[in-house]
C-alpha cells in the first residue's frame, strides 16, 4: 500500500518553522528585558558624569587644558548616552524617536568613512548627499543607526562584492503615497534612497520584509534590522518602501518630514508659580542613589533653594508640605541648575514645601 505523506511532510515543515520563529520570538524579548535593564543602570552612571563635568566646570577657575579635558569627559559620556538609546530602540522599549532639526546630507558626509569600512574593498560606495536640502526633525544618533541597518543589509546582499548607491533629496508630494504599510501624506519630505546590486529580493519576502523575525538573509539573520528601522520612521510620522526583484538588486527608500521652520520648537520654560523667588521655595528631593542626590542638591543650592535631600520618603519628620507637588516648578529648577535636560531621577522623587 503506498501513500502520499507531502501533505504531513509540509505541515511538519510548517509547524518546525513556526516553532523556530517563536524560539526567536522569545529569544529577541528575554535579551530586549535585559538590554533594557542594563540600559537604564548605564543612564543612570552617564547622568552623574555628564551633571559632575557640569558642575566643577562651574564651581572650578580651570585653565584651557582643565576645560578642554572636562570637555573631553563630558562628550565621550554623551556619545554613550547616545548607544544607550540605541540599545533601547533595539529592544522596543523606548516609546518615541526623539527629533531636532538636522541636514541629512551633513549626516550622511559624516558617516561616509564608516560606511566605506562597513563594506569593504569589494563594494564600491557612490555617495550623493545632495545639496540645499530641506532640515528634517529627527535625531542624529538614531539616522546614523537606519543607515547603518540599511548598508549592513545591502552589504549581506552582495557577497561577492558590487556597488552601493545612498543618495539623499527634497521630495514634494502633492497627493497621498502609498509605502510598505503607509500612507504618506501631500507635502514636503527629505528622501534616503539605499540602492545596491545585490542578489535582490523575492516578492513573497519583500512584502513581509519590515515584519519582526523577517529576515532576507535567510538563515544568516534575526530579522529586526529593518523592523527597527520602520519603527524609527513611524516614529518621525515618516515612511519606507523597497523595490526589488531576484537578480536585480533593491532600493530602500526612507521619506521623512521636512520641518516648516528651521528652529526647533520646544514648550514654554515653566515658570515658578506667582513669581516665587529661588529663596523662598524649600525643595524635598528624595532619590536613592547618594552620588545623583548629592550632585542634585549642590545644583539647587547653587541655584539659591532651599534643599533637603533623603535616601527614603520615610523619616523626613518636620517637613510640612503645603504646597501640592508642581512638576513643572522643579523641572524649571534642575534643568536651569544641572544647564542642561538629562538629569534623571530615576526612582527618586521631590516636592516643593513651605520654608
Amino acid at each position: 500500500m503506498i501513500r502520499d505523506i507531502t501533505p504531513e511532510c509540509a505541515l511538519r515543515e510548517r509547524v518546525e518553522s513556526l516553532e523556530e520563529q517563536l524560539f526567536r520570538a522569545q529569544r529577541m524579548a528575554a535579551l530586549g528585558t535585559l538590554a533594557s535593564g542594563i540600559s537604564h543602570d548605564f543612564n543612570n552612571l552617564l547622568t552623574t558624569v555628564i551633571a559632575t563635568t557640569q558642575i566643577l566646570e562651574y564651581e572650578l577657575d580651570l585653565d584651557a587644558q582643565g576645560q578642554q579635558d572636562l570637555f573631553t569627559i563630558r562628550s565621550a559620556a554623551t556619545r554613550g548616552g547616545t548607544l544607550v538609546r540605541q540599545i533601547l530602540n533595539f529592544a522596543g522599549r523606548e516609546e518615541e524617536a526623539g527629533a531636532e532639526p538636522i541636514d541629512l546630507g551633513t549626516v550622511m558626509r559624516s558617516l561616509e568613512p564608516i560606511l566605506a569600512r562597513t563594506l569593504g574593498g569589494d563594494v564600491h560606495l557612490l555617495l550623493d548627499p545632495g545639496e540645499d536640502l530641506w532640515l528634517v526633525g529627527a535625531d542624529v544618533a538614531l539616522v546614523e543607526q537606519i543607515v547603518l541597518n540599511l548598508v549592513v543589509n545591502a552589504r549581506e546582499a552582495m557577497r561577492n562584492g558590487g556597488r552601493l548607491t545612498i543618495r539623499t533629496s527634497n521630495a514634494r508630494l502633492t497627493e497621498p503615497l502609498e509605502v510598505d504599510g503607509d500612507v504618506l501624506l501631500p507635502g514636503r519630505y527629505v528622501v534616503l534612497s539605499v540602492h545596491d546590486t545585490g542578489t535582490g529580493v523575492a516578492e513573497s519576502i519583500r512584502r513581509r520584509v519590515f515584519e519582526r523575525n523577517v529576515s532576507t538573509k535567510k538563515d544568516r539573520g534575526a530579522g529586526v534590522g529593518l523592523a527597527t528601522v520602520r519603527r524609527i520612521v513611524r516614529d518621525w510620522h515618516g515612511g519606507i518602501e523597497v523595490e526589488s526583484r531576484p537578480g536585480e538588486g533593491a532600493t530602500f527608500r526612507v521619506y521623512l518630514p521636512a520641518r516648516d521652520s528651521d528652529t526647533v520648537s520646544l514648550p514654554p520654560e515653566a515658570a515658578l508659580e506667582h513669581g516665587t523667588e529661588p529663596e523662598a521655595v524649600r525643595i524635598l528631593v528624595v532619590e536613592h542613589r547618594p552620588a545623583l542626590r548629592t550632585l542634585i542638591e549642590r545644583a539647587l543650592t547653587r541655584e539659591g533653594y532651599s534643599v533637603v535631600a533623603v535616601g527614603t520618603a520615610r523619616g523626613v519628620p518636620g517637613i510640612r508640605l503645603t504646597d501640592p507637588f508642581s512638576a513643572g516648578s522643579l523641572l524649571d529648577a534642575v534643568g536651569r541648575a544641572l544647564a542642561a535636560g538629562t538629569a534623571d531621577g530615576g526612582n527618586g522623587s521631590a516636592a516643593r514645601a513651605g520654608a
